[in-house]
């Protein structure tokens, strides 16, 4: 994933290539001589990104320790955090989140940690993300929110996930597509339609419960 830093310097490329690899002792020996900590490299990788990405925990710590910028973006505006989330890696994902991470940041579409571990189906870095807060209707640019994508990925886990926490079925995107448009997957189906039925009992019971007052 790493790839050469763009000023060329040997010890920045090396600490991208050994944070990728996840080589704590290699990490921290060219850091001991004089590799820039939050160096980047092609499509702005930087070494904690990288780490964080693969689910080097250990290097993502000591990365941090020796003042690795937490909220570095990459060319798609992925943090650590988004890269951790995005590819299920749930320790990582954990130590960012203790080490303040913004759980809300966005990329350039507009996605948050949570868009991109639902997008992927990485249901157990969504239940940290919102475990912690995550905000379950944020939406990208094109007004997508977490739930959307997963319905549309085909991302039961995820699903699942989401409608528990009381996701908004009904929200649609900026082009009015809601979660029906695009739902070709069985379970997915199953999931929805169950929380269409407690939604409507909860709607009723609300009714009848005014009309007695």
């Amino acid at each position: 994933m790493a790839q050469g830093a763009p000023d060329g310097d040997a010890k920045n490329v090396a600490l991208l290539e050994a944070a990728d690899r996840g080589n704590e002792a290699e990490v921290a020996a060219l850091l001991d001589n004089g590799a820039a900590v939050n160096a980047v490299g092609r499509r702005s990788m930087s070494a904690l990104i990288a780490a964080s990405a693969e689910g080097h925990t250990d290097v993502a710590r000591l990365l941090l320790k020796r003042g690795a910028e937490l909220e570095a973006k990459n060319q798609t505006g992925l943090t650590a955090l988004a890269a951790a989330a995005m590819q299920g890696r749930a320790d990582t994902t954990r130590l960012l989140l203790e080490s303040g991470a913004d759980i809300e940041t966005k990329g350039t579409s507009g996605a948050t940690p949570l868009y991109v571990a639902c997008a992927f189906g990485r249901h157990l870095t969504a239940r940290l993300l919102l475990d912690s807060g995550a905000d379950l209707e944020a939406k990208t640019t094109s007004g997508l929110t977490p739930l959307l994508i997963a319905v549309f990925n085909a991302q039961a886990e995820a699903v699942k996930l989401l409608l528990e926490h009381g996701a908004d079925a009904e929200a649609t995107s900026n082009a009015g597509r809601g979660v029906w448009s695009r739902c070709d997957d069985a379970d997915c189906k199953q999931l929805l339609e169950r929380a269409e039925s407690i939604q409507r009992w909860h709607r009723r019971r609300g009714l009848a419960l005014w009309g007695s007052v």
